[in-house]
């Protein structure tokens, strides 16, 4: 209950902060994540992360989108988001280690998640999610 609590503390906080900001995409971002991890709306966290994607093509904009697109499951679109993450910053690790996932657990190809698993690691050897 206080998860929610915080939650709902936290999307009012950044729908605020939208109305103030309406061209800050880093809020668009934010509330997408949240929506995207905590499986609240699909459909308004693939919404805010093309506004986010629309304000301002930054990685983490696009691995917003791929979160968006993966809990929607539309799992091609997801990928292409998360590679376009890449091209943007190749050592963006949160893109490295969804795709890896999405290989590993989703497509069930162990071969091709080891790719991004060996680059996330050289880049972070610590990765919090992967200990």
């Amino acid at each position: 209950q206080k998860a929610e609590l915080l939650l709902a503390e936290a999307e009012e906080f950044l729908t605020n902060r939208i109305k103030e900001d309406p061209r800050n995409y880093r809020n668009y971002y934010i509330l997408s994540l949240i929506h995207s991890l905590m499986k609240i709306n699909p459909q308004e966290a693939l919404k805010l992360a093309r506004k986010s994607v629309e304000l301002l093509g930054h990685p983490d904009s696009y691995y917003a989108l791929g979160l968006s697109f993966l809990i929607n499951n539309e799992i091609e679109k997801a990928m292409q988001s998360l590679r376009k993450a890449l091209q943007i910053n190749p050592n963006h690790i949160f893109s490295l280690y969804e795709l890896a996932k999405i290989f590993k657990e989703t497509l069930k190809r162990p071969t091709d998640a080891e790719v991004y698993y060996k680059k996330l690691l050289n880049i972070n050897p610590n990765f919090r999610f992967l200990q």
